[in-house]
């Protein structure tokens, strides 16, 4: 990953979750933060070991793995609609997964220090982040639900889905192998998807990755799971219900979890 520069502003109107704040808060945020660029492979946390950062990812990639092995198999994915480090928003210092970048790009970093002195800040920043955290635990919740009942080539079509929205590129550099391991399907089983998939015009195989050329058609083939993930975003984010102060309060103020 290269230096981070504090201040330097990125496009943060790709973050779904700081447009969500008003706009001299979210500048003001965004200077706060280090403009990072994340490689494919990185990885940004390790489960149960201490969170130092959070970050907010503008076309990066990051898939969340449901053990301290680097190779999968992914329990949640996580791009510019929502952050990885989500847990610290809890006042929880440790990674519940290990997180890795399965599509290199440009991030926000923040370090855990000052992303609770910016929660316990602004009470609409605290808001926004707690919504996602339920999000991110309902698709958890789907995720697995997806992983026992539909195909590989449905749940392929899904994740190339998913990440081509994330990466806001059609082009998604990703291998078969990478793919078998996100998946926890076996290789054979990605390449015989991924052909019946270029057959329906969805996606074409090209050295190095795989090009989304019809969205369309790559979401028929994709199982109902996308769908009711991005529905359940934006009603959670629809809700117009002032946040509790006193919960804030309480987790922002009296948890020995966090480092001042």
């Amino acid at each position: 990953m290269s230096r981070g520069h504090p201040g330097q502003l990125l496009p943060e109107d790709h973050q779904a979750l700081l447009l969500r704040l008003p706009a001299e808060e979210r500048a003001v945020f965004v200077a706060r933060c280090d403009s990072v660029e994340l490689l494919t492979g990185e990885c940004l946390a390790i489960a149960d070991q201490p969170l130092r950062y959070a970050y907010f990812p503008l076309d990066a990639v990051c898939s969340l793995l449901s053990t301290s092995s680097l190779v999968g198999p992914e329990v949640a994915l996580v791009g510019n609609e929502g952050l990885v480090g989500a847990t610290l928003v809890l006042g929880v210092a440790a990674a519940p997964f290990t997180a890795v970048v399965s599509l290199g790009g440009r991030a926000l970093r923040i370090s855990a220090p000052r992303l609770w002195r910016e929660l316990a800040a602004s009470v609409r920043f605290a808001q926004v982040v707690r919504q996602y955290v339920w999000v991110l635990a309902a698709d958890l919740g789907q995720g697995s639900a997806c992983a026992g009942k539909h195909s590989v080539e449905q749940r392929l079509a899904r994740w190339l889905l998913m990440a081509s929205e994330r990466k806001r590129s059609p082009a998604l550099a990703v291998t078969h192998i990478q793919l078998a391991r996100l998946l926890g399907v076996r290789r054979a089983g990605i390449t015989d998807a991924l052909h019946h998939l270029q057959g329906l015009q969805a996606v074409v195989q090209r050295r190095g990755g795989v090009q989304v050329v019809e969205s369309a058609a790559l979401g028929q083939a994709a199982c109902a799971c996308n769908t009711a993930m991005d529905a359940r975003y934006e009603q959670i984010f629809a809700r117009t219900s002032p946040p509790s102060d006193r919960l804030s309060s309480f987790i922002f103020h009296n948890n020995d979890n966090f480092i001042r």
